[in-house]
């Protein structure tokens, strides 16, 4: 082989090496793209809300370029904004955030709803709420945290002196009440269930059974409601934020002496009674009749059958059903028609505002009423009677002639769910 053919040969080669190499690193390039584009996917990212207070930290999800961070967004602010819609406040402005969720990657079985609180290089009050696993996290326990985020950092932005004593933390059992009475709804469902239990006897003594509350029950978690929308009602919430912001700690006895406006306890009794009173005459749906409004309306349906003049000295005061009040109409004829006029006035009141049905139910009864205090036929009350019960039966099923439901029913705390 001579010299020329050699150096091509050697040439070629060369050229092939080259050409291979270029095909190889062109190959490279996309994958290496790839994974810089993937990782700058799994970098965590914020989001902040309008006034700066609230922050989401989250990386995307595949497919989404926002994640968990908008729908989160959406979520915490809305629920900011319910609460100071609810009970007049505002959140001062501050430089950095006051709350700041993070979402983190999912890829573990921690659901946990994690909060921690502290103070930044600045000095500024910061709570950062951790979801492990953002979609599967309990909403309510998150409701939570951001409501007790909230009242703290609201003490904590309306210090006299920011550089002075810290502002006192708030009760976690303020935090919910606080949650739990944002709307109308929620607040009349803890009035009826205490109404319930006041009127069963089964309500601990007050101030007892609010000096001690916890979330770690439903009967607590109303409890607190109740207390808060008492609050509301007195517009107390923001001077209890300011006694926190002064770094005064909570005090409970102090409390219910300024929700009450009594210092002692047989005081706040009076009061705490005297409230539920009326409330068990008020209408908190109008339009609809609730469980608590037929309960009351059937305690209502017995006759105080009292001595009247003209009767001997030793005539005994019946409290006893319309039924019985029918054969007794016989025996002590002017104590039962006066005993029914009475009833006649009273019965109306509980029915009033509260849903068709329970108007009719109201008046089947007032028609029987009216005929026992005029003293008609046995058989003829009997029949009246008959239709009455006829419309209560009705009425406690919730169906009205269209077969659609016209009660409310008492609620509890409503279960967990999750953010997906």
């Amino acid at each position: 082989m001579g010299l020329l053919p050699r150096v091509f040969w050697r040439a070629a080669v060369a050229l092939l090496c080259l050409a291979a190499c270029v095909a190889g690193a062109e190959d490279e390039v996309p994958e290496k793209v790839g994974r810089v584009a993937k990782k700058a996917a799994e970098m965590p990212r914020i989001a902040s809300s309008a006034d700066g207070f609230v922050e989401i930290v989250a990386a995307d999800v595949p497919g989404d370029s926002m994640g968990f961070r908008l729908p989160l967004l959406r979520f915490t602010t809305q629920l900011v904004g319910e609460i100071e819609h609810a009970y007049g406040l505002v959140m001062p402005r501050a430089d950095g955030a006051g709350l700041v969720i993070h979402a983190l990657d999912g890829q573990t079985n921690d659901v946990r709803v994690i909060a921690r609180s502290g103070r930044r290089d600045d000095g500024r009050l910061v709570t950062r709420i951790y979801l492990p696993s953002p979609g599967f996290s309990s909403i309510e326990a998150l409701r939570l945290e951001i409501v007790q985020a909230y009242l703290r950092a609201w003490a904590d932005r309306n210090r006299p002196d920011v550089h002075g004593q810290a502002a006192a933390e708030p009760p976690m059992w303020l935090a919910f009440g606080v949650l739990r009475a944002r709307t109308a709804d929620g607040a009349h469902d803890d009035i009826r269930f205490v109404l319930e239990q006041w009127s069963e006897h089964k309500l601990p003594p007050f101030p007892k059974f609010c000096l001690e509350l916890k979330i770690a029950t439903m009967q607590d978690a109303v409890y607190a409601g109740y207390l808060v929308a008492w609050m509301k009602e007195r517009n107390l919430l923001r001077a209890a934020l300011e006694g926190l912001s002064m770094g005064n700690a909570w005090n409970q006895a102090e409390f219910l002496a300024d929700l009450t406006g009594e210092k002692s306890e047989e005081g706040q009794r009076q009061v705490f009674n005297a409230r539920l009173e009326r409330l068990s005459h008020a209408v908190l749906s109008p339009g609809r009749a609730s469980d608590w409004d037929i309960k009351n309306f059937r305690r209502q349906l017995r006759l105080d059958v009292r001595p009247v003049e003209g009767e001997p000295e030793d005539a005994a005061t019946h409290t006893c059903s319309f039924r019985r009040a029918i054969k007794l109409l016989a025996e002590r004829p002017a104590a039962v028609r006066t005993a029914a006029l009475a009833k006649m006035r009273e019965l109306p009141l509980y029915a009033v505002r509260r849903g068709q049905l329970m108007a009719a139910t109201s008046e089947a009864y007032s028609e029987f009423l009216v005929m026992l205090s005029r003293g008609a036929s046995a058989e003829k009350l009997n029949e009246l009677l008959d239709k009455a019960e006829y419309q209560l039966a009705r009425l406690i099923g919730g169906r009205d002639e269209n077969g659609q439901s016209g009660n409310t029913t008492l609620s509890a705390p409503q279960e967990d769910k999750a953010i997906r």
